[in-house]
C-alpha cells in the first residue's frame, strides 16, 4: 500500500500528480479520497466531478479497481452544501458503478 495522499489537496492536484503514481506503482486498487477541499473552497460540482471521473478512467485503464470514498464536509460549514455533498457522492458513485466508503477515518 502506497500513501500518495497531500493534506489540502484538491480534485485538480490530485488529477495532475495521479498518472506518474499510476507508472510507478502500478497498484491493483486505486482509493480516492477527495473533493472534501474542493467543496470547501466552493469549486463547482461539476469541475469535482471531472477531475475525479478523470482519475478514475486512468486507474480503471491500468485495469485498477477503484474504492471511492466520501467526504463529510464539516458542520461549520452550511447545511445545504453539506447536503450536496453527500447527495453528490451517493448519486455520482451509482452512476460510476465504484466500490464505495461512505467515510474513512
Amino acid at each position: 500500500m502506497v500513501n500518495a495522499s497531500i493534506s489540502g489537496e484538491t480534485t485538480d492536484g490530485g488529477l495532475r500528480r495521479l498518472t506518474d503514481l499510476l507508472e510507478r506503482h502500478q497498484p491493483d486498487i486505486v482509493m480516492i479520497e477527495l473533493g472534501g477541499n474542493d467543496g470547501l473552497r466552493g469549486f463547482p460540482p461539476g469541475v469535482i466531478r471531472q477531475n475525479l471521473s478523470k482519475m478514475i478512467e486512468q486507474s480503471r485503464a491500468i485495469n485498477a479497481r477503484v474504492l471511492l470514498v466520501g467526504m463529510q464536509i464539516p458542520l461549520t460549514t452550511a447545511s445545504a452544501t453539506r447536503t450536496l455533498s453527500r447527495r453528490f457522492f451517493r448519486n455520482w458513485r451509482n452512476a460510476m458503478r465504484l466500490s464505495w466508503c461512505p467515510f474513512f477515518w
